[in-house]
């Protein structure tokens, strides 16, 4: 009798701790997400890992999503050097058709945002590492300082309020130089 009402008090105990954090066994991750998210969104954020390969599943699905009457066209997508792991594109307006001014930011919700927050936490942001070496050395030569700790463009700036003047000029220092570097790219990510 004893080792059944301990049975029952460690059962109850779990399920008052259940019940406490508002968690159960079932519930899953996705279950958490926010509204207006796509199934295939879901679908993704619900495998072990979201790499790359989850990550651009995402983001063809972001650009299907695009294509469907909201008059603006993606371009093709680039590795960003700059934000590293991620995409850059371009969206433009189809000439002469109706143009849905939320529609970029409807697909990104619905397709890519959550995916992209995932993806970038479990494989952190990394600026390509010979631009990264070409930005300290012009930072070096202009005398703009930095910590050498930089990893990614956003490193260049920890309190996220930093004088403009310098964030200027390390912003057109970075792009200089990725322009150098990848020439005939007209578009690049800020990486943040």
């Amino acid at each position: 009798m004893r080792s059944r009402n301990i049975v029952i008090a460690t059962v109850l105990g779990a399920a008052l701790l259940a019940s406490l954090t508002g968690c159960t066994a079932e519930e899953s991750v996705t279950e958490k997400l926010p509204t207006g998210i796509s199934q295939a969104q879901r679908e993704i954020l619900a495998r072990d890992q979201v790499g790359f390969d989850e990550y651009k599943e995402a983001w063809a699905n972001y650009a299907l999503c695009m294509e469907n009457d909201s008059g603006y066209r993606v371009s093709t997508p680039i590795p960003d050097p700059i934000s590293g792991r991620k995409y850059a594109w371009e969206i433009t307006m189809i000439p002469g058709a109706q143009v849905n001014n939320d529609a970029d930011s409807e697909c990104q919700r619905s397709e890519l945002t959550e995916v992209e927050h995932e993806y970038i936490r479990q494989f952190p942001q990394r600026m390509d590492p010979v631009l990264l070496q070409q930005v300290f050395a012009e930072l070096d030569r202009k005398g703009i300082s930095y910590t050498g700790n930089e990893k990614n463009y956003a490193d260049f700036f920890p309190d996220g309020a930093e004088d403009l003047t310098r964030a200027r000029e390390i912003g057109a220092v970075v792009f200089d130089q990725a322009t150098q570097m990848f020439p005939g790219v007209s578009y690049w990510g800020a990486g943040f």
